[in-house]
């Protein structure tokens, strides 16, 4: 075997992108343009010619799944799909071919395509199954679209040879499964008690703790209030070449269904008022959101050229899971 990949994709078309895997495709977005192929944007870099801002955003992150780039996405290679085909649920898959670009879903985009096979067949692996391992399962979390896991070697050659032995991986183990119950319950009893304690611009205050352990006690600013302009918290991280980033958030203690724009206007305003905004993230506590609401949130991607999330109940909820431990 080679490298070893996880791989997140759009969670708000989960079905599609299960579906393009059991026909053999990986996709990937920022590929709604053709100049957004990553073999022009290459031939671009080489030849010295100007990259347009859609073009350094799709490079940025997807880079790596053009072969011929160094530390890049390999035939052989083995690749962890986190949540398909639904929330909480992976995929595994081998490389079986090279990358290509054909965009063919009704947004318009995800045309970044790698020829896979997948290797949990019809099923899925269970990330509290017994054969799974706890680390492996922490870098699962990590909120990258693609990075690489050959740190975890031994852990996904165990999944691989259990698959190969038609052993099922998609059950948890007996007393995962009375924890997840538990977890269950917590969400809930946690969910009741946000509603209870907190109302609309209250619910900011426990986000706001919520954000410094995410991304360091001073590294988030603090702008809800009338003079907002469009962001509730800006956050400030470095990546790995030191070069700064910084995400424009809007709070919404929205239940049910998300179909309001006024949060992406938010974005918007945020994003022409304060310097050097290059992600947007709504916090909510919805349940799902209308397709309006998601073409809205895709157009505005590309109007930006910044990516946008908008995060719904079980993914708040988990925020709160994690840290809330560290708060009190």
């Amino acid at each position: 075997m080679g490298n070893y990949w996880a791989f997140r994709t759009d969670s708000e078309n989960r079905d599609y992108f299960y579906s393009e895997l059991k026909e053999g495709r990986l996709r990937q977005g920022w590929g709604y343009d053709v100049s957004q192929d990553l073999n022009t944007i290459r031939s671009c870099n080489k030849s010295g010619k100007f990259l347009n801002a859609d073009q350094i955003a799709c490079w940025r992150g997807n880079r790596k799944m053009h072969p011929n780039e160094l530390d890049s996405i390999q035939v052989g290679d083995i690749i962890i799909t986190p949540n398909l085909p639904d929330y909480g649920k992976w995929l595994i898959a081998e490389v079986t071919g090279g990358y290509s670009f054909k965009r063919n879903h009704k947004s318009g985009d995800y045309g970044h395509v790698l020829e896979v096979k997948l290797l949990t067949g019809d099923s899925f692996i269970h990330p509290h199954n017994i054969d799974v391992s706890a680390f492996l399962r922490g870098t699962m979390k990590t909120p990258m679209r693609l990075w690489n896991i050959r740190g975890y070697k031994s852990d996904i050659d165990k999944i691989v040879n259990t698959l190969k032995r038609n052993e099922d991986l998609s059950q948890p183990t007996p007393i995962q499964e009375k924890l997840f119950e538990i977890k269950k319950l917590s969400k809930l009893h946690l969910e009741k008690e946000l509603k209870d304690k907190y109302n609309a611009t209250e619910f900011e205050a426990p986000i706001f703790e919520v954000l410094k352990m995410l991304y360091g006690h001073d590294k988030v600013e603090k702008h809800a209030g009338p003079k907002e302009k469009g962001a509730d918290f800006i956050s400030n991280s470095n990546d790995a070449l030191g070069v700064l980033h910084r995400n424009a958030i809007q709070v919404k203690m929205w239940f049910d269904e998300i179909s309001a724009f006024d949060p992406l206007d938010q974005i918007e305003l945020a994003y022409n008022s304060h310097e050097k905004i290059d992600s947007g993230i709504v916090i909510t506590m919805g349940t799902n959101m209308t397709d309006a609401y998601k073409q809205r949130e895709i157009a505005l991607s590309k109007k930006l050229h910044i990516p946008i999330h908008t995060t719904l109940k079980d993914e708040t909820l988990e925020l709160f899971l994690k840290y809330l431990p560290d708060l009190i």
